[in-house]
């Protein structure tokens, strides 16, 4: 325990003794193509003051009242059950001329008067001062030619966010007037996976244009090219997908859709027993009963992106465990029940933020019994054990 602490303190010290030298390198002549952090920052693009930065205003702030859910088991209850106010931050896209990208994190945006703009600079930092200023040495700056889109965004490589926040910035650059077809090179997540391609080839962008990114990328554009960010993680009223965003990734994936005319289930019950966490325990029992009332079993991860979204769009009743595939809810037509499965430990609020612009019945469910985890994991590893026959009840009373 003492150790512990000692280490702590140590680590608060070194964190500390690197902030306070990057604040007085700053001070300094030169800028941080020399040495030091950037040597200015700013809060916007309009605060930035420079008179090279373009910013498009694409749809204004909004507020609305969210819709009530049709169930929903605590901690949901008092919220979902009631209208309640929640925001849509304004959408916008910033032209930067020679504007930089350095990789930390999900991406610092400096212009070309070494400032760095902090509300198109993602960071963890928990501290007020952006962690983006506190290196004394940046990566080895590198050109990179024609227009480059900073794609990147708060775990893109994660299915639910790369669908929901960052795919829909392609659309806002589009409507600051860059067509994907004309930028040069677009930054994305360090780590890319099957749906990633998956869009890009059904987008008609040819993956040579793919710049992953990573805290040794440091890249100088011709034109930087950077659309403002959704708020992930801030639960319930800041957490928003614009109408914007949605539409567009529905017309992405639905507008001649081969697998819309072929068969697929009405009635899905998607499993995660392929999944390492968040499986059905009683997944077996759950399946024979809602097998009766014509539910199949999906695994989602054995079918492409176009067929994820012609199966949710002709369904009437979806039930699934919370996770990222939960993005698809996207794909549903109005009317069509979305039940989300919880465990006690793990509860995120992310898909009521949907319901709205959708216009589904949302069911929330949270078990009151507890499953083991995975060694070294926290409540998001949890398996979720649902009793089977309250699930097949309320399905029942919701298709009747």
């Amino acid at each position: 325990m003492v150790r512990a602490r000692l280490q702590t303190r140590i680590r608060q010290i070194a964190v500390s003794t690197r902030r306070g030298t990057a604040s007085l390198a700053a001070l300094l002549p030169g800028s941080s193509l020399q040495f030091g952090p950037p040597r200015r920052y700013a809060t916007s693009v309009e605060a930035a003051g420079s008179p090279s930065l373009i910013r498009h205003s694409i749809a204004p702030e909004r507020s609305y009242l969210r819709p009530v859910a049709a169930l929903a088991d605590p901690p949901f209850s008092e919220t979902f059950l009631n209208r309640y106010s929640a925001t849509i931050k304004e959408i916008y896209a910033a032209e930067m001329p020679g504007g930089r990208y350095w990789g930390r994190h999900f991406g610092y945006v400096i212009d070309r008067d070494d400032t760095l703009i902090t509300d198109l600079s993602l960071t963890l930092s928990d501290h007020q001062r952006h962690d983006g200023l506190d290196h004394l040495i940046l990566p080895p700056l590198k050109k990179l030619s024609g227009k480059v889109a900073v794609m990147n965004s708060y775990f893109g490589l994660n299915f639910h966010h790369w669908l929901l926040d960052t795919l829909p910035r392609l659309e806002f650059l589009r409507l600051a007037g860059h067509h994907w077809s004309e930028i040069d090179h677009f930054i994305l997540p360090d780590e890319l996976y099957r749906w990633h391609f998956e869009t890009f080839e059904h987008l008609g962008i040819p993956k040579e244009k793919i710049v992953q990114t990573s805290s040794g990328l440091y890249v100088e554009a011709d034109l930087l090219l950077v659309p403002s960010h959704s708020t992930p993680a801030s639960f319930p009223q800041p957490y928003e997908y614009p109408p914007e965003g949605l539409q567009f990734v529905r017309k992405t994936f639905l507008e001649n859709n081969p697998f819309l005319a072929r068969y697929t289930p009405k009635r899905i019950l998607v499993s995660r027993a392929k999944a390492q966490s968040r499986r059905l325990v009683q997944g077996e029992l759950a399946m024979k009963l809602l097998g009766e009332m014509e539910f199949e079993k999906v695994f989602l991860e054995d079918h492409s992106l176009l067929e994820q979204a012609a199966m949710f769009h002709n369904a009437e009743c979806v039930v699934m465990p919370t996770g990222g595939n939960l993005a698809n809810f996207a794909f549903c037509r109005p009317g069509a029940i979305a039940m989300e499965l919880f465990s006690s430990k793990y509860t995120p609020g992310f898909t009521h933020a949907m319901m709205g612009e959708l216009g589904l019945r949302y069911y929330a469910l949270v078990t009151e019994t507890s499953a083991p985890v995975i060694p070294g994991g926290h409540g998001a590893s949890e398996d979720i054990d649902f009793d089977p026959h309250r699930l097949a009840a309320i399905v029942r009373e919701s298709l009747a």
